[in-house]
């Protein structure tokens, strides 16, 4: 792009240039937000900025003057964090589920370019049921996915509270952090237990005037006489 700035250029010895401000009085702040609007890699882009001088313009009639393009190329600084689509996430996930299935997936962005704009996911340390958070779920370093390892029961653990970071490739490295609540939904999966009143053995009876059964007489005998 092409851009006006309240400065230019002047040829000191071989590559060498100096700022040279104008005549009108311009500040050295504007100076410097001028720079600022140009040099932001994120704003420019990875191939730079054009900057057009017009310098050497003599006193003749018509005037005479000679320009000069300069190619600008913006090297990106790793300035910026991942950042998450959400502030927090939340799934839902149906007890009895098959080992592998899919939780939900997380999204961050870098404003950065290149290798610095490379994000990368992974868990944060935590527990479950004393056991360690990455034998019950994993998250997949490149898309962000969360995975289920194991098939979770509604009447053991009902709620998973698990953190995911997402950082970057610059050096140093810069990363966020974002929480995920895993709520473990219930299924119909247990019949009704009677626990009172207890059981008891069943006794047969015979009729009055019947004579009990051969298999049955000693325990009859036993309970009514």
């Amino acid at each position: 792009m092409r851009v006006s700035l309240p400065f230019r250029l002047e040829k000191s010895f071989g590559e060498c240039y100096r700022l040279v401000m104008p005549r009108k009085r311009t500040s050295r702040r504007e100076v410097l937000r001028e720079l600022l609007s140009c040099g932001d890699g994120e704003r420019a882009g990875p191939g730079g900025t054009f900057l057009e001088q017009r310098d050497g313009e003599d006193g003749g009639s018509p005037a005479l003057w000679s320009s000069a393009v300069l190619w600008l190329r913006v090297l990106d600084v790793n300035d910026n964090a991942p950042v998450f689509a959400e502030a927090r996430y939340s799934a839902h996930l149906p007890e009895n589920n098959a080992a592998g299935a899919l939780v939900r997936r997380v999204r961050a962005w870098d404003a950065d370019w290149g290798q610095n704009a490379r994000v990368r996911y992974r868990l944060g340390e935590g527990r479950v049921r004393g056991a360690p958070l990455s034998s019950s779920v994993s998250v997949e370093a490149e898309t962000g996915a969360l995975y289920a390892l194991r098939s979770f029961d509604y009447e053991e653990v009902r709620e998973v509270g698990l953190w995911v970071r997402a950082e970057d490739g610059g050096a140093p490295a810069l990363s966020s952090n974002v929480s995920v609540r895993l709520v473990i939904v219930d299924e119909n999966d247990n019949a009704p237990q009677v626990l009172y009143p207890p059981s008891a053995p069943v006794v047969p009876v015979r009729e009055r005037g019947q004579q009990p059964r051969s298999d049955t007489a000693s325990l009859a005998s036993r309970c009514f006489f």
